[in-house]
């Protein structure tokens, strides 16, 4: 979970970061979850690194903010996904965030004009899906 969720992503940028500031130009996107700001009980590793994408991608955007190279951060609450196979509460599936609506908050953020960079989008099921 640690190689995939956060040692991953920082490696690709490390090895993009540079091609993009000195193309002046690219967009890059990460995608962290609404566990990133709270106490996750049922998942406290992927908390953590959701956490800490949160944190790198704040930083990089700080940092390439004057080099036109786009940061932003997608933050989906629950998602219907395997994430939650194995958790000790379920989901009602009616009710979660489907994958094509963290899509479309992708394409939110890369379609805006070159002079705008949408960093922070959070995404929540109008009401609440888990089920004790």
């Amino acid at each position: 979970m640690v190689l995939t969720d956060l040692l991953s992503p920082i490696e690709i940028t490390n090895h993009y970061l540079s091609y993009m500031k000195q193309r002046k130009s690219g967009h890059i996107i990460f995608i962290s979850s609404v566990t990133a700001d709270s106490v996750n009980p049922h998942g406290a590793c992927y908390g953590a690194c959701k956490a800490g994408i949160r944190s790198f991608a704040k930083s990089i955007f700080e940092e390439v903010r004057k080099t036109d190279v786009k940061v932003s951060l997608i933050s989906p609450d629950l998602t219907d996904t395997d994430l939650y196979r194995n958790a000790d509460f379920g989901v009602d599936k009616e009710l979660v965030l489907k994958p094509e609506d963290v899509s479309e908050a992708v394409l939110f953020a890369v379609n805006k004009p070159s002079n705008v960079d949408v960093f922070d989008i959070v995404i929540r099921p109008m009401r609440n899906a888990i089920k004790k």
